[in-house]
């Protein structure tokens, strides 16, 4: 898997959604009102090998960011600020065949809008250091 598809792995796993019904990897559809997406988010330049492996890549530092749309303010709020702790307990796990040395939230508290239908929509970015 890939980096968006092992967060959107994890987070289904920590009961946020079923994958191609409410969470979705890359985009939000319209529908359903009630949903969760993960996209990939550019991070900082990947740490290269020194020596024999010059240019290898030894570790990965990209950033996600989750989305979560709802009718309900207080809903919302609750559902995108309880991936933190959901996603901060990846550390030194391997997920997809990478190590995850770590994911961290880069705000305390989400961006908050309306859609065009009057959803309220929240997003959450998260940085990641992972083996390359």
């Amino acid at each position: 898997m890939g980096l968006v598809a092992d967060i959107a792995t994890r987070l289904a796993a920590g009961g946020f959604g079923t994958l191609g019904t409410n969470l979705f990897i890359g985009y939000l559809p319209d529908q359903p009102d009630v949903a969760m997406a993960v996209y990939g988010q550019p991070g900082v330049a990947p740490i290269s090998a020194m020596g024999e492996a010059v240019g290898a890549i030894v570790l990965e530092r990209p950033n996600v960011q989750i989305l979560c749309r709802g009718v309900s303010f207080p809903a919302v709020e609750t559902a995108i600020l309880a991936t933190i702790p959901c996603l901060e307990a990846i550390c030194e796990e391997v997920v997809g065949g990478k190590t995850y040395h770590g994911v961290w939230a880069n705000q305390s508290y989400p961006a908050a809008w309306r859609d065009d239908n009057n959803r309220v929509v929240m997003s959450l970015n998260f940085r990641i250091i992972k083996g390359g």
